[in-house]
């Protein structure tokens, strides 16, 4: 069910959602689901923007004592009578995210948590006052209160917030924690993992195992971290990872859902184009729709009905995981990474519970995507194998432009094969460019030749030698610059001297007919008569290159104009 009004792109904070009269797309369901299959720690996992902390916002505002029953009128769990009048507005809240908890260094991460807790801890101010709590218990809270970084019993506050709370309500208490891997991840990036592994381990032990202070908890993150690693002898919690059938539409956005939305908002025309860029994702067979993207584009959509669609959710960060694995990609792996690209499908075991340390493993990043939200499942065969895709345009876009970024920078760092390309292509030397060329693409091409479908791999070559030959010193470099009876291809113009060069780049359909389709390059040079606006710009001495490739090979044909 979807709720009529404006579109709230970015808020995060139920209550204010509700308030403010947001369009909301209904996921109380979710709560009805948690009360009728009780455990003691719930763990959702699931990509990035796709509603944890709403959903995290949202359980707090239920279950917190001084809950406002009028925020959820209209919704779905107040049809449960028996639900609400047993649960709603019963327990002390503890509600703490942990998606700030990360910088360069520990002393930094450690201090981010620690103004995480004392934020917490300030919304319960009435527990300084408290008749129910002795002065050491008060002592307690006024540590948690102005608790920094350094103190060395930082690990025990979740742990003490909810044994204060429910000291003074006289009930246990709840703990919703919100990104609860982020500290991992940026710890894991930044080089002190394992100082942090530490910290977290303990914080969760204490304040999740033999707490009887607690209710329940629930922790939303991205990805589900090995048990051994982070969650030592906490062995009462449930992973509901996007392969549990229980709260698979909880997150997200369903078919029925996206289409009620678009609706409302008199975009339904426009669904065929949202269902190719933002669906796609199967959570325990459940298709699911990117929330973040729709959101954002129903948001654009208010203004500009006609807006284009556009890869929203690549533009909120955390796609380090697409560089890791370019760069942990031998040829195999990138092969695969261009044949996905391309539309198919690959199969590969997928590991629910990793480590951090064992991410470096090229079999355990493909898992890793895959509960990140960068690819989905199309089937599950045995033994954990399943059938993997990218789920849509938005996300191939990150793949594209991730890969464009390493594959740039891993020939930028090919010195001596660029530099002999830029002198034999300025000398007049199709031999030497061809054998320079053909040195790049051996060790750079395989991603880069597949990740695109016929008809638009030309773009990509053409790109290799444009950014070969963005920086050549003492020369004027232009692409896609329209002369004579069309647009040339790459063009290049001595800043002092009258010589120029261009080339026109083709893709052959074999290594047979690369010879060929060099020469059909270059007789489109001529034909055209590209040479047209360097011949005014004062140029008398200007080199034509037909440039093929098929795959990792190049052929390159020349012919010197000159210019009277």
């Amino acid at each position: 069910m979807v709720s009529n009004g404006p579109i709230g792109a970015g808020v995060e904070d139920f209550k204010r959602y509700r308030e403010k009269g947001y369009a909301y797309v209904d996921k109380t369901a979710m709560i009805k689901r948690m009360v009728d299959n009780p455990c003691a720690v719930a763990l959702f996992t699931r990509p990035r923007r796709f509603g944890k902390t709403l959903a995290i916002s949202m359980l707090r505002h239920f279950f917190e004592i001084g809950a406002s029953p009028e925020i959820f009128n209209g919704l779905e769990i107040m049809d449960e009578m028996d639900v609400v009048k047993a649960h709603m507005g019963k327990y002390p809240v503890v509600s703490i995210s942990l998606k700030d908890v990360q910088g360069p260094s520990m002393l930094m991460a450690r201090g981010n948590l620690a103004l995480a807790i004392r934020t917490e801890a300030k919304r319960f101010g009435f527990l300084s006052e408290s008749g129910k709590l002795n002065n050491f218990e008060k002592s307690d809270y006024s540590r948690l209160v102005s608790i920094q970084g350094s103190d060395e019993r930082l690990h025990e506050s979740p742990l003490l917030l909810t044994q204060l709370l429910e000291k003074h309500f006289g009930k246990p208490a709840i703990l919703l924690i919100d990104e609860y891997d982020v500290p991992l991840d940026k710890s894991w990036q930044n080089s002190y993992y394992d100082e942090m592994l530490l910290l977290v381990r303990s914080m969760f032990s204490l304040a999740l195992k033999g707490n009887d202070s607690l209710e329940f908890a629930a922790l939303t993150g991205c990805l589900r971290v090995s048990k051994e690693s982070i969650f030592t002898e906490v062995n009462n919690f449930i992973p509901f990872s996007i392969n549990n059938e229980l709260f698979s539409d909880s997150f997200g956005f369903t078919e029925a859902e996206t289409e009620g939305l678009l609706a409302d908002k008199g975009l339904k025309h426009r669904m065929g184009e949202v269902r190719e860029w933002y669906d796609g994702y199967n959570f325990a067979g459940t298709q699911i729709y990117c929330p973040w993207d729709v959101i954002r584009f129903c948001y654009d959509a208010q203004t500009n009905p006609s807006v284009k669609l556009k890869p929203y959710w690549m533009n909120t960060g955390g796609n380090a995981i697409i560089k890791q694995l370019a760069n942990a990609a031998g040829q195999s792996a990138r092969e695969e990474i261009g044949s996905i690209i391309d539309g198919n499908s690959i199969f590969k075991r997928v590991n629910e519970e990793l480590t951090y340390s064992d991410m470096d493993r090229i079999d355990n990043i493909w898992s890793v995507m895959h509960a990140a939200g960068y690819l989905t499942s199309t089937s599950s065969l045995d033994d954990g194998w399943q059938e993997l895709v990218i789920p849509n345009e938005s996300v191939k876009r990150i793949y594209l432009e991730q890969i464009d970024e390493w594959f740039q920078s891993r020939v930028a760092a090919n010195e001596t094969a660029i530099s002999a390309l830029r002198n034999a292509f300025a000398s007049g030397d199709a031999s030497s460019a061809e054998a320079a060329a053909n040195e790049i693409l051996i060790d750079f091409i395989s991603a880069r030749d597949y990740s695109a479908r016929e008809g638009k791999k030309e773009a990509y070559y053409h790109g290799l030698l444009l950014g070969a030959l963005a920086d050549m010193q003492g020369w004027h470099i232009s692409s896609n610059e329209e002369s004579g009876y069309g647009f040339w291809d790459i063009a290049a113009k001595h800043a002092l001297n009258k010589i120029a060069f261009i080339i026109e780049v083709k893709c052959s359909s074999s290594e047979e007919a690369l010879v060929e389709a060099s020469k059909a390059a270059l007789a489109q040079i001529e034909e055209r008569q590209y040479w047209n606006k360097l011949s005014k710009a004062g140029a008398v001495d200007i080199m034509l290159y037909g440039a093929a490739f098929y795959k990792k090979e190049c052929r390159i044909v020349s012919k010197r104009l000159e210019l009277a």
